[in-house]
C-alpha cells in the first residue's frame, strides 16, 4: 500500500499559531518522507526529527484535523468550504529554520534494480554528476546482473554509444535488469519538496522561526 504526505502550513503572529493557505503540497517522495520524519526510510536516509506529534499550541484552523471528518479551514474563492487532513499516522512538525538548520548537502546512498538501457545511459551521462538513474525498482521477476556483467554485455554490443542505447532496446536485453547503487546530496533526492521550501521561505518575511510545516501521513 503506498502512503502519502497531507502537508499544511502555519503562520506565528507573536501571540499564536494562524493556518496559512497556498503552501504547495509535495509528490509522494519516500526519500522525502524519510528525511522529514524516518517514515519509509528504507535507505537509512538522515532525518531532520522523528515525529513530535502534533503541536499542541496548532492553529485554530488545523485543530482536529487528525480526524478525516476535520474542521473547516478556510473559504475558497467560490465559497465552498475546504477542510484539512493530517493523515493518520507519524503527526509531526518543522519550522523553517529547523529546515534550513538541516544539512541537506550531506551525501546518501540509494540502491536499486535498473534496465540495461537506463543503466548504460545514466553510467555513461548522469551518474559522474551525481544525479539518480531516471527510473529504478526495488524488485523485478526478470534477469537481473551484477555491474560487472553488465558493462561485459555493453562493452561486447558493436557500434558507438547510439547505437549500443539501439540495441538495448531489443529482447531480451529490454527486459534485463542491473543491481547498482549511487551517491548523492540528500537534496537532490527530495526536489519534488523545493517549491514547497521556496514558498516559506517568501512567507517567512525573514522570520524563520515563525512559519511552521505540520503535516502527516496516510497508510
Amino acid at each position: 500500500m503506498g502512503c502519502d504526505i497531507h502537508l499544511h502550513a502555519e503562520s506565528f503572529d507573536g501571540e499564536r499559531w494562524h493556518y496559512l493557505p497556498g503552501c504547495p503540497d509535495p509528490d509522494r517522495n519516500y526519500r522525502l518522507f524519510s528525511v522529514l520524519a524516518d517514515v519509509r526510510n528504507e535507505y537509512d536516509l538522515p532525518v531532520i526529527c522523528p515525529p513530535k506529534g502534533i503541536p499542541e499550541d496548532i492553529s485554530a484552523e488545523l485543530k482536529g484535523a487528525e480526524d478525516f471528518n476535520s474542521s473547516i479551514v478556510t473559504i475558497d474563492e467560490d465559497g465552498d468550504e475546504l477542510s484539512a487532513w493530517l493523515g493518520d499516522h507519524s503527526y509531526s512538525w518543522l519550522t523553517l529554520e529547523e529546515l534550513m538548520a538541516f544539512d541537506w548537502c550531506q551525501k546518501c546512498t540509494l540502491h536499486g534494480l535498473v534496465g540495461l538501457r537506463e543503466y548504460y545511459w545514466w553510467d555513461e551521462c548522469a551518474r559522474k554528476y551525481e544525479e539518480s538513474p531516471k527510473e529504478w525498482c526495488s524488485g523485478t521477476n526478470l534477469p537481473v546482473v551484477s555491474e560487472n556483467e553488465a558493462k561485459e554485455i555493453i562493452g561486447n554490443l558493436p557500434g558507438n554509444f547510439r547505437a549500443k542505447l539501439m540495441a538495448l532496446e531489443k529482447p531480451p536485453l529490454d527486459r534485463t535488469y542491473c543491481r547498482t547503487s549511487w551517491t548523492l546530496p540528500t537534496y537532490k533526492t527530495c526536489r519534488s519538496f523545493w517549491d514547497t521550501f521556496i514558498w516559506l521561505a517568501f512567507m517567512s518575511h525573514g522570520e524563520p522561526q515563525n512559519i511552521r510545516i505540520v503535516f502527516g501521513f496516510d497508510s
